[in-house]
């Protein structure tokens, strides 16, 4: 697997899997899971505000490169298997915004990918499915980001059964969150205007907020989100934004798709 990277010197990336060298579609193994790592890190350490997770194959991505995977030892395998864990965590705790687009089959660790990050967007060709289970191999580093997405009796069910959905059924259940139709590139700069009018700050506390949430009973949780809130009113930062949004002024976090972006 490759990774491709377009327009990081914008608050917009845009990170592209592609086939390696002489193959045939997008399939994870260790030096692409390394590649993925790398520019996540870079995107982290640039400011990024929103990456967006896409692919040149013709699927999504087809999980693991099982194929490899198989003629190595356990030991040597260890990368590989440790970068995909690396890469789901990167991904799920990414301070700016994250979104996949979904055109084709994702499949295994694709759809792992795909419920990391914060916002999935998906066309009508898009499949998603988890065969795992057909080979004696338990989705151990899918479910979780699975999970945490749609629900862990939802992501057992998809695991158990092998089902595959369509962006429909992928919708009820919340692994999908917006259908693209049409010109995918004009729809995806519609979201990105509206992303990039977000507060990168709150964006970092509302995503500290979720995952300190996960699992905690309802006084607990609103106990916590009162805190959140209490902080923010008193931050002189959001009180300025908040007054200047009233006398119909922008916040100066609001940032426009670039220009180059727009024709890519």
């Amino acid at each position: 697997m490759q990774v491709l990277v377009r327009q990081e010197d914008t608050p917009v990336w845009r990170v592209r899997l592609a086939p390696g060298p002489g193959e045939e579609d997008v399939a994870l193994d260790g030096p692409g899971l390394a590649a993925l790592s790398a520019v996540l890190a870079q995107a982290r350490a640039s400011g990024c505000r929103v990456l967006v997770l896409d692919s040149a194959g013709p699927s999504f991505c087809r999980g693991m490169d099982l194929a490899k995977l198989v003629k190595l030892t356990p030991v040597e395998a260890e990368p590989a298997l440790a970068g995909y864990a690396r890469a789901i965590h990167e991904l799920a705790t990414f301070p700016g915004i994250t979104a996949a687009i979904v055109a084709a089959d994702a499949v295994g660790g694709g759809v792992g990918l795909a419920a990391a990050v914060d916002l999935v967007l998906a066309t009508d060709a898009a499949r998603f499915s988890l065969p795992e289970l057909l080979w004696g191999l338990v989705p151990g580093m899918v479910i979780p980001p699975l999970a945490a997405r749609i629900g862990a009796r939802a992501a057992q069910r998809l695991a158990l059964t092998g089902a595959t959905l369509d962006v429909d059924a992928a919708l009820g259940l919340g692994l999908v969150d917006g259908r693209l139709a049409g010109d995918v590139e004009k729809a995806l700069r519609a979201r990105l205007r509206d992303l990039l009018r977000r507060s990168p700050a709150a964006v970092v506390r509302l995503k500290e907020l979720v995952r300190s949430l996960a699992d905690r009973p309802l006084p607990e949780a609103l106990e916590r989100g009162l805190a959140r809130t209490r902080d923010d009113i008193a931050d002189e930062a959001t009180r300025a934004a908040i007054r200047g949004f009233l006398d119909g002024e922008a916040p100066h976090w609001f940032a426009k798709v670039p220009r180059e972006e727009a024709a890519s």
